[in-house]
């Protein structure tokens, strides 16, 4: 529960209650969906939280071949604090508002595909309550962020596909600490196969080179591979197992610490007993550099689920 020295166990349960709205007619989409997430805790009351979710979705078909697509969001989340969201004398989780953005086009031009997108983010952090009493400033990590890509594919067999992805943002601190500004430019280009490898395996595998350089020189760039992939294997009618593994960067709560280079590795276990029934298994291990202060964290972890529809 607590990510820190004299570190604290719990249960917890989560009810998250999901209502979708679909409207889908030859040309167009339009989707909506508001999710909660509430948690509550049998000893830490503490860390009890709640979480929500908006999010729309339009699509509109040019032609056969061609279309446009939107999307909205705008929540309020939580990180729990065996995550990357350090305070030792916090008194509760850390919360932030989200507010993101995408609007893109797709085309298929016979075996080619083109996906150009650009793309918004904002997360603002609210201030955090400390047991001694007030409150903990956590404007430092408010964060703004926009940027685009353009993703290339090509089908050489059927369902399997290869394709490449290039993609630039920039980063700025909304409310930077002084001489602490988080400001960045993103550079990233990927180059993988995506498909049916058997009929019952599904996969995604990409590898590329990232560069991640910072405004301030107290900060550490980045400079090297970056990778992402999923793979699914329906080993029964029931029955079905997920492995996924992604590299990114977290937003750190360590004002000395720009950004926390993650790399994360899970594997799900999935029974359907019933059409509407889903009961999952999902084991993470996720490996956490603090760069600038030469520390890194690992952070293991067991989930079990279950969800009715």
């Amino acid at each position: 529960v607590f990510n820190r020295p004299d570190a604290v166990g719990d249960a917890v349960a989560t009810l998250t209650p999901r209502l979708g709205i679909r409207a889908n007619t030859p040309r167009h989409l339009l989707q909506l969906i508001a999710t909660g997430h509430f948690r509550r805790f049998a000893s830490e009351s503490s860390e009890n939280s709640e979480e929500f979710d908006l999010a729309a979705r339009g699509g509109l078909d040019l032609t056969p071949a061609a279309g446009l697509f939107a999307t909205a969001r705008y929540g309020r989340q939580i990180e729990p604090r065996s995550s990357v969201g350090i305070v030792p004398d916090a008194a509760e989780p850390v919360s932030f508002a989200l507010v993101a953005a995408d609007l893109g086009a797709e085309l298929e031009l016979g075996a080619l595909w083109l996906r150009p997108a650009v793309h918004f983010e904002e997360r603002t952090f609210s201030d955090l309550a400390l047991l001694g009493g007030g409150e903990a400033d956590l404007s430092f990590r408010d964060l703004r962020r926009y940027g685009g890509e353009l993703g290339v594919g090509y089908s050489i067999s059927g369902p399997v596909q290869l394709f490449s992805r290039l993609a630039y943002s920039e980063s700025e601190s909304t409310d930077p600490a002084p001489d602490a500004a988080r400001d960045a430019r993103d550079y990233a280009v990927l180059a993988g196969i995506r498909g049916e490898l058997s009929a019952l395996v599904e996969a995604e595998f990409a590898v590329g080179y990232r560069n991640r350089d910072f405004t301030l020189a107290r900060f550490r760039d980045y400079e090297g591979i970056t990778y992402r992939g999923d793979l699914q294997w329906f080993v029964t009618p029931l029955v079905t197992l997920r492995v996924q593994a992604s590299q990114d960067f977290l937003n750190s709560g360590l004002p000395e610490v720009a950004g926390i280079l993650s790399n994360r590795f899970s594997l799900t276990a999935y029974y359907d007993p019933l059409r509407n029934l889903r009961f999952a298994a999902t084991a993470t291990y996720e490996h956490n550099d603090y760069r600038e202060t030469d520390t890194s964290a690992s952070r293991p972890s067991l989930r079990l689920a279950g969800q009715y529809r």
